[in-house]
């Protein structure tokens, strides 16, 4: 079923996929299971989406480094980030060059000739990420998720990312949903880090698949935001009504957009923003 349902989620990605990088159609295609989505070219490109990232890459690479470095020495040149963030910069150029290459002379006196590829690749792994969670909470994110679940041609909803398992909750599509909004340098959170999926009918998370992303790729809001704006739309009545809320709650987030809880009179499949 999972497998199926990844197979009906990539059948959206050629509307999309032509408005991304070649680099991030190849990064999302290699991992289909956690159904990213491409962002396009222009929002990986705006300095207003990516501000504040530059250190937080810097430190995860940072921080991956020393995991396997004993040197004493190296420890110390690689904790801090530099001020150029130079290793931000090379993940950047990676994402948006048309061939998928930095372009950047390798010479002893560039700062980018410190870093490996796969420090780059890495440093743009998580760049893409954290650009992600942000493109998924914007307008035009939740409107491309909103037409993905609405492409089934029999007028339901198409379950892309999975169905809730529960047989109280009657099939309910999940959502994407993450733990942390921050993503989890030095990889200490474990497999508790992943994405996961959020059930509206009986409000638990939980993984559905070996993912390959870190939960701070969809963050904590989406799920609650993407029901808030289009949750009557994409959902029929009966996904909605019949909530199973009451049952054993195992694994049950609170509630959350931006941090801010949401209060429990508010109902969350009639606004919209």
């Amino acid at each position: 079923q999972i497998q199926q349902n990844n197979q009906r989620a990539n059948k959206t990605l050629p509307t999309t996929m032509s408005l991304t990088t070649p680099w991030a159609r190849k990064f999302i295609l290699s991992r289909p299971k956690d159904a990213l989505l491409p962002i396009p070219r222009e929002f990986l490109s705006d300095g207003f989406n990516l501000v504040q990232l530059a250190p937080i890459v810097e430190r995860a690479v940072a921080a991956m480094e020393l995991e396997g470095n004993n040197n004493e020495n190296a420890k110390r040149d690689n904790a801090t980030p530099t001020k150029s963030n130079a290793l931000y910069k090379a993940a950047l150029r990676l994402i948006l060059d048309v061939e998928g290459k930095v372009n950047a002379n390798t010479t002893p006196g560039n700062s980018i000739s410190r870093y490996t590829p796969e420090q780059i690749q890495k440093a743009a792994e998580i760049l893409y990420s954290l650009v992600h969670a942000r493109y998924v909470c914007s307008p035009r994110g939740l409107d491309t998720i909103r037409r993905m679940f609405m492409r089934n041609n029999e007028g339901g909803c198409e379950a892309m990312f999975g169905r809730c398992p529960r047989p109280m909750c009657n099939g309910m599509p999940l959502l994407p949903y993450g733990k942390s909004n921050s993503y989890d340098i030095g990889g200490k959170g474990g497999t508790g880090r992943k994405a996961m999926r959020y059930c509206r009918s009986c409000g638990e998370a939980f993984y559905m698949w070996d993912s390959k992303i870190d939960g701070a790729a969809w963050g904590s809001s989406f799920a609650h935001l993407f029901l808030m704006a289009h949750g009557s739309e994409v959902f029929s009545a009966k996904f909605l009504e019949g909530s199973s809320q009451g049952g054993a709650q195992l694994n049950q987030p609170v509630a959350k957009i931006f941090g801010f809880p949401i209060h429990p009179a508010a109902d969350m499949n009639e606004r919209k923003i």
